[in-house]
């Protein structure tokens, strides 16, 4: 049986407004520590749209009097259509698996998606001079995976 090729397109790309805020009182007291970005993504699938999103966040945090404070988290949804989700997504138990390709793809476009959102949402403040930074995204995708379990396991 010959494999079908997949097809994805991006069909939406948005801030999520009520997951995104710019923490001003800790931006006020930034002094130029060093800044950490932690990125932290969700999944959803639409079965009648023939979607699915991810949910990506960064969260910008710094070291100020040995609190670790929040400076800035953003979230953005990225919505991708595709032609079959046969062998490249799973969901059991409200859990979804998605397959490595897949996953790689999502992420590639997504973070570099983020980047210039939170470019552009930074502007003129004092997380400009800090962008997010660029992502090895072999390394990325296998730390994801390496941190869910084997399908084996999960049922």
């Amino acid at each position: 049986m010959e494999e079908q090729e997949l097809e994805i397109r991006l069909t939406g790309l948005r801030q999520v407004k009520e997951q995104t805020r710019l923490y001003r009182w800790e931006l006020m007291k930034f002094q130029g520590e060093k800044v950490d970005v932690a990125l932290s993504t969700d999944f959803e699938q639409d079965n009648a749209a023939h979607t699915v999103s991810v949910r990506i966040t960064a969260r910008y945090t710094a070291l100020r009097g040995q609190i670790r404070r929040r400076l800035l988290d953003y979230t953005a949804e990225a919505t991708f259509a595709l032609s079959r989700i046969d062998g490249l997504i799973d969901v059991a138990d409200d859990e979804m698996l998605v397959s490595v390709d897949l996953l790689r793809l999502m992420l590639g476009i997504s973070v570099g998606s983020l980047r210039g959102m939170i470019a552009a949402f930074t502007e003129g403040t004092a997380l400009e001079p800090y962008p997010l930074p660029l992502y090895d995204l072999h390394a990325l995708v296998t730390n994801i995976v390496k941190a869910g379990k084997p399908v084996s396991d999960a049922r």
